[in-house]
């Protein structure tokens, strides 16, 4: 695994993809983070992107997913009170009501 240096990131590469499996593969300066595997969006223990300002956006396998796909009950209640918040989640792709809001 690679790790490279820029001015507004850090990040870790392997075989030329983002990959990595103990961390996010890119760390900006802002403290937005990103997790790649294989250079792919994904995580499975939480959400594989975190921005700066404390919203969060869900995948799996580069595919934007919502939280219920990545955790269950019990984890969600878990990530929540580790002072999260999933209502910052950015997507509204799955609600349920049809309005996009």
């Amino acid at each position: 695994m690679e790790r490279t240096e820029y001015d507004d990131r850090t990040q870790w590469t392997l075989n030329g993809k983002l990959h990595r499996t103990d961390g996010p593969a890119v760390e900006y300066a802002n403290g937005d983070k990103f997790w790649y595997l294989n250079g792919k969006l994904h995580r499975t223990d939480g959400p594989a992107v975190e921005y700066y300002d404390g919203s969060v956006d869900w995948f799996l396998n580069d595919e934007e997913v919502t939280i219920a796909d990545v955790l269950d009950d019990k984890e969600t209640f878990t990530w929540a009170l580790q002072d999260h918040h999933p209502a910052f989640q950015r997507s509204n792709k799955n609600n349920s009501s049809g309005d996009g809001a």
